[in-house]
């Protein structure tokens, strides 16, 4: 099989950076251009065996432009989706989330499974509303770190502590809340579940970057 020099691969199958890491679906996809385009190609090479002593069928240059201008295509609309933003979850998803995996390590009854599926789904719209200070507040704190600026570092590390400490209060109110409608067996459980670092287990809520428990200043 012959090299396929980079230049002739259409530049939507050439990513760059990392707005787009590969998969193993990806990796088998390109392979099947790759061997496609080769094979289309091939065909009706003047260097190659005599059409009648393979039985080979020489495709007509039009029809091998149109197939691999339908190749390209098809392929270019999976890399299109395959860079989509997954949208986030929302409050109410987040809280099934959460109760989904109460329920299994507490066998909640389906009174207890409603009842926190409130409780919960209010903390995560509250939680919610602060997403988007505190990535502002990281942001601006990356930013300063890049340029020395020490004035917007502590400024900005005062309001992620202040956001910081309203997201636990939101947390630890909805796990009082919740801790409330368990049984003795179950209450016995649940700080096991919660972690020494508070709602969320080790090392607390907090948000970053990426949203809920992302990574904090420094991944820039």
């Amino acid at each position: 099989m012959r090299h396929v020099p980079e230049s002739t691969i259409p530049v939507v199958l050439q990513p760059s950076g990392d707005s787009l890491k590969p998969t193993w679906l990806m990796r088998s996809w390109i392979q099947l251009y790759l061997v496609l385009y080769i094979h289309l190609t091939e065909f009706g090479r003047p260097e190659g065996p005599p059409m009648c002593s393979q039985g080979r069928r020489v495709l007509q240059p039009t029809m091998k432009k149109a197939l691999l201008v339908l190749l390209t295509s098809a392929f270019a609309t999976f890399l299109a989706s395959a860079q989509t933003t997954r949208t986030p979850p929302t409050p109410a998803e987040m809280a099934q989330r959460r109760v989904d995996q109460l329920t299994r390590a507490l066998t909640l009854t389906a009174a207890q499974q409603q009842q926190a599926l409130t409780i919960f789904t209010a903390s995560a719209t509250a939680e919610a509303g602060l997403r988007d200070s505190m990535k502002t507040a990281r942001d601006a704190v990356n930013a300063a770190v890049k340029v020395n600026d020490t004035a917007t570092i502590d400024r900005s590390a005062n309001t992620i502590g202040a956001l910081t400490a309203q997201q636990l209060s939101i947390a630890s109110k909805a796990d009082a809340a919740f801790y409330l409608i368990l049984t003795a067996d179950q209450q016995a459980k649940f700080p096991e579940m919660r972690g020494p670092g508070g709602p969320g287990g080790p090392g607390g809520p907090g948000f970053g970057p990426q949203g809920r428990r992302g990574p904090g200043p420094g991944a820039f």
